[in-house]
């Protein structure tokens, strides 16, 4: 028995488009090496991840500003229909008018 089947036995994995299996490597990358490339791209990913967390709050504030100003420009909206409705509603000189 000079094949040691139980080493090629083990679970496939495929990194970089080089499949290896568990405990030893058919393409003589030590486990060690495969861990620490594993480590390396979750360590990518967490930082993927926190740079999404960091839009995703930017983006939640830029939607909170555009709402309001989008509440503000129903409300004007709203103010011009009733004052085209109404045929005795006048606009005064001095109004409060938005900018």
């Amino acid at each position: 028995m000079g094949c040691s089947w139980h080493l090629l036995i083990g679970l496939s994995l495929r990194h970089g488009g080089v499949y290896e299996t568990r405990g030893d490597s058919i393409q003589g990358r030590s486990s060690r090496a495969v861990r620490d490339v594993k480590h390396q791209d979750l360590i990518a990913e967490r930082q993927k991840s926190a740079a999404y967390r960091q839009e995703v709050e930017e983006l939640k504030a830029k939607l909170a500003s555009i709402a309001s100003i989008n509440e503000v420009l129903l409300d004007d909206n709203q103010t011009l229909k009733d004052k085209l409705r109404e045929r005795n509603v006048i606009e005064l000189a001095f109004s409060n008018k938005r900018s």
